[in-house]
């Protein structure tokens, strides 16, 4: 099974400083697959899987954020026991890129 999760972000920031208030919008898109192990679908009780995602973050602005414009990928495998509840086990790694800023 292949998934794409697209999502239009939009946060406001107010400090409690005499740092300016700001608000910055990006998008957001994760792909995502999952495979299942032991049953014939991964929506059947009994069922496990194994699983992995990439999300990448795009800023929509220029935000003055260190980690505005970032990617992640996970990995795992999960257990599906009812419809109510799944258990899961997933590795994660977060990777920024600093925008270039002239010197």
């Amino acid at each position: 099974m292949i998934r794409d999760y697209v999502r239009l972000e939009w946060r406001n920031l107010y400090y409690s400083t005499d740092k300016p208030n700001s608000s910055t919008a990006r998008l957001r898109n994760r792909i995502e697959t999952l495979w299942p192990v032991n049953k014939q679908r991964i929506t059947d009780n009994g069922a496990s899987y194994l699983m992995a995602d990439w999300e990448w973050f795009i800023p929509v602005d220029d935000p003055a954020e260190r980690f505005a414009n970032r990617q992640r990928i996970r990995t795992g495998m999960g257990y599906r026991r009812s419809r109510a509840w799944r258990f899961e086990g997933v590795f994660v790694w977060n990777r920024s890129r600093m925008p270039r800023r002239p010197c």
